[in-house]
């Protein structure tokens, strides 16, 4: 082993240091993280209760026996009271009004009460009034009504009691409010809250404040304890980013599919993509009424509920919010013949398909897991009692809040400069062997570079402005990330003899791969072991540099020289192919013809269409279709042993290797490097998954999912 090997592999050891506290963090937050709500939507229920006969309150009470947790309701507009009824537009008898002059009326009191209370709060320069007018109320606005139809008057608080009647958690779910004051934010939230919501899913594709009253909106949600949902994987909502990282760790990952995507599935097909879902690191399951092809009749979302609940806790172990030993019962896969209805226990005369006693405290009245907390299970109010609990450790700390914020950043600042180390070590093999350095400079590169990364990381995290001081940055574990992900394969390489002339030679030069490979992993999985990459606010993205660096160096050696030489035509080729590769694929991932990261598109598993309920053809071609998509890269991993393999297969000398064999060699371990890395960037994936996906791609081996039975 080399002076400058010897020193690399020490920086790689070392950073065990900053990579070992951390992922033993994530494991505890991994244990707990393991709870689900699953929600269903409102107005969908009212239009399932009108459609299928079923009294409301009846159906939101089989929904909760079926396993629904949630519910979503909407805040109103004066547009949507207009066009269901409950508000309508009349004259009523008076000796004079002028002609700008509208009418409201309803058979309900309350709405007009609460439309004439609401607009005046919101717009107080609109006039509003309620009117008594020969027995009858009215509100008079003077307006025309198309302006105002957009425009938000609060929750129905009939709907929030209805929900808690039944047992289930009502989500709020406000509306973007063009020109928003920030009084009507508050209101809307406060309202939320007052009714009984702890949890904020915001409705549109724009969150309640955007853009330029952000600050109001992120005010109000600390004000009343309310966490948001972060809809992760589509990130449709404009704001929902800054939302998130201001209420960091009070968020809850939360997916929901469109009619197109219902489309493409039945409810069989939707369960297996749930639990995809699921093991994404989404917890928030916001399940919407089929009605396109597969729609089937009203009630078959209980049937739908009961299958994602199969998929979600029989088969990946997770527990359902407030209720964490509910176990979903058997539905069966048929349509159109009351499959949703009849496979619970026999109604009784009230037409309630009971499983248990209604004990006050699970039947719904109060859920004291109800509300996901970034660590899991754990009580909403406990969590917010101990504020100054750490998201990592999960325990609470005697000493005053200022003095354990001191401590928390100085050990984080710690830990990211170890991790730094293994960049360090990484980057200055991988360096040294794309280069050919002589050994001197090559053992100063790594001695300069061990300490730069040590000194210089803390400060990249350091806010440069207003922004960075109410969203901090997180550049020093994404540079962290991006170096052991571009440098590591091409230092495996080097070591093995695959790059360059800084191999070291036999069993020794394939122990060094191994263990830049498994500090390099580790390193990786730490950067993003943190609650903001848990729950994905924060993203590891490459922008194609992990692949095109490591090819590229790796494809134009090959071109310009031999391996195991000190070659200075191969060196210049191997630059121009790594420059040359890195600014297409960046290039193409600005215009749109690539993903701008690649790597960590095809590191997720793959959303395919589920079929081995189908037919066997279909499960085999469903099963073929698996094993040939790339995804996940993970899969793939063992490309690494194979390339070392054939690097040593009959193997001389270095530079006696065949063109054909010193490629395939050189490309099948650079690749098979960058696929065993590529799982452990992905933060929201349980680190126990991450590391049965690495094993399984290693040896080609079947492990089960963590919690499966």
């Amino acid at each position: 082993m080399k002076l400058h090997q010897f020193l690399g592999t020490a920086l790689m050891v070392g950073s065990l240091a900053g990579s070992l506290p951390r992922l033993q963090q994530r494991r505890h937050w991994d244990a707990q993280n393991r709870t689900i709500s699953l929600c269903v939507d409102y107005d969908d229920c009212v239009e399932i209760s009108m459609r299928s006969g079923v009294p409301l309150s009846d159906l939101l009470h089989h929904l909760w026996h079926d396993g629904a947790s949630h519910i979503a309701i909407t805040e109103l507009t004066l547009g949507d009271l207009l066009a269901s009824g409950q508000l309508s537009v009349a004259l009523p008898a008076v000796a004079e009004t002028a002609p700008t002059h509208r009418w409201l009326t309803s058979l309900d009191t309350r709405w007009l009460t609460q439309v004439s209370q609401e607009l005046s709060a919101r717009i107080p320069a609109l006039p509003v009034r309620l009117l008594e007018i020969d027995g009858r109320s009215y509100v008079q606005i003077d307006a025309d009504l198309r302006a105002l139809a957009g425009l938000t008057v609060g929750f129905d608080p009939q709907a929030f009691a209805q929900a808690q009647a039944a047992g289930l958690e009502p989500v709020a779910r406000p509306r973007h409010l063009v020109w928003p004051p920030a009084d009507a934010i508050e209101r809307s939230l406060a309202q939320a809250a007052e009714l009984g919501a702890r949890l904020v899913a915001f409705a549109g594709n724009y969150v309640l404040g955007h853009e330029m009253f952000m600050q109001a909106t992120i005010a109000s949600l600390q004000q009343h304890d309310l966490t948001p949902v972060f809809f992760a994987e589509s990130r449709h909502q404009k704001g929902d980013w800054f939302i998130a990282k201001a209420r960091l760790p009070n968020v809850v990952i939360g997916h929901e599919f469109t009619p197109p995507e219902l489309d493409m599935e039945d409810e069989h097909g939707m369960a297996h993509r749930w639990g995809r879902m699921a093991d994404r690191g989404v917890r928030f399951f916001s399940l919407r009424a089929m009605r396109g092809v597969h729609a089937t009749e009203p009630l078959s979302l209980r049937g739908y509920i009961g299958m994602v609940l199969t998929e979600l806790i029989h088969e990946r172990g997770l527990r359902l919010a407030g209720r964490p030993d509910f176990r979903p019962m058997a539905h069966t896969h048929l349509h159109g013949h009351d499959h949703a209805a009849d496979t619970q226990t026999q109604p009784d005369e009230h037409g309630h398909a009971h499983q248990h006693e209604h004990e006050s405290a699970e039947h719904g009245h109060e859920h004291p897991a109800g509300t996901h907390t970034p660590q899991g299970e754990r009580d909403h109010t406990h969590q917010h009692q101990q504020q100054h609990e750490s998201a990592e450790h999960g325990h609470e700390h005697d000493h005053q809040p200022e003095e354990h914020d001191i401590a928390s950043n100085l050990r984080a600042e710690n830990q990211l400069s170890a991790l730094a180390l293994a960049a360090a070590g990484a980057a200055s093999m991988a360096v040294a062997g794309a280069l050919d350095l002589p050994e001197p400079w090559a053992s100063l590169l790594t001695v300069a570079s061990g300490a730069a990364a040590w000194s210089l990381t803390p400060l990249l995290d350091r806010p440069r402005s207003h922004l960075e001081e109410r969203f901090p940055p997180s550049y020093a574990p994404k540079a962290i990330a991006l170096s052991v992900a571009t440098a590591a394969p091409v230092a495996a390489l080097a070591v093995t003899g695959l790059l360059g002339s800084k191999a070291t030679p036999g069993l020794d030069g394939l122990l060094l791969a191994a263990l830049i490979e498994g500090a390099g992993a580790a390193a990786l999985a730490a950067t993003v072991a943190d609650v903001p990459y848990a729950l994905r606010v924060e993203e590891f993205r490459s922008l194609n540099l992990d692949w095109a660096l490591p090819l590229g160096l790796t494809v134009g050696r090959l071109i310009g020289g031999r391996p195991g030489t000190a070659d200075r035509q191969a060196t210049l080729a191997g630059l121009a192919g790594a420059s040359l590769a890195a600014a297409a694929a960046f290039g193409l991932g600005k215009a749109g013809l690539l993903p701008a990261d690649l790597v960590g598109r095809w590191a997720a598993v793959p959303m395919l269409t589920h079929t081995h309920h189908l037919s066997a053809l279909q499960a085999r071609l469903g099963d073929l279709q698996l094993a040939l998509n790339p995804q996940p890269l993970s899969k793939w991993g063992w490309l690494l042993p194979a390339g070392l393999a054939l690097a040593h297969l009959g193997r001389g000398q270095a530079d006696a290797l065949p063109l054909p064999q010193r490629t395939g060699a050189a490309l099948l371990a650079a690749l098979g490097s960058m696929a065993l890395l590529a799982p452990f960037r992905q933060g929201g994936v349980p680190l126990a998954d991450t590391l049965a996906a690495a094993v399984r791609g290693l040896t080609l081996a079947r492990i089960k999912r963590t919690g499966g039975d």
